[in-house]
């Protein structure tokens, strides 16, 4: 699902309105930020059980009358596309490299590859806010186990 939006919303935002650059950035990682809070973690919240396993692909998994979820999307989602903008200037850095010149090759922005950088930031920023959330879970439950015994 994931995947699927942000090429969609390569398709129709980014190809759509042709902006560059800092506005592009911005505008995609906002409208991404908003249908990923109003409609992706929507579908994961009704596809999901009593157990909550699609709590680890969100990064704000909180009940959707949370309002301040919304915004805090938003801005994450806009720094995401900021990393997903370094991602590609990383690639095509890599690819001028390896054939030994400056600037001449290059790998466009279009949605299947956009939504799987997109997919592997974000993925990658959850991993890192899930390990915390473990560790301090783990820390706070070891701290419990000490106070019973």
């Amino acid at each position: 699902i994931k995947w699927w939006s942000a090429g969609a919303i390569c398709f129709f935002i980014l190809w759509g309105t042709g902006l560059k650059d800092l506005d592009a950035i911005l505008v995609v990682g906002a409208v991404w930020g908003v249908v990923v809070d109003l409609l992706v973690n929507s579908d994961f919240r009704l596809m999901e059980s009593d157990k909550k396993e699609y709590n680890i692909y969100m990064m704000f998994p909180f009940p959707l009358k949370a309002i301040w979820t919304f915004f805090t999307n938003i801005i994450y989602y806009i720094v995401v596309a900021l990393v997903v903008n370094y991602c590609y200037l990383g690639v095509n850095e890599l690819i001028n490299f390896i054939k030994g010149t400056s600037g001449l090759y290059y790998i466009g922005v279009e949605p299947l590859l956009f939504g799987v950088f997109c997919t592997i930031a974000d993925m990658a920023f959850i991993g890192i806010k899930d390990l915390i959330v473990y560790l301090v879970k783990r820390k706070k439950r070891k701290k419990e186990e000490e106070q019973d015994v």
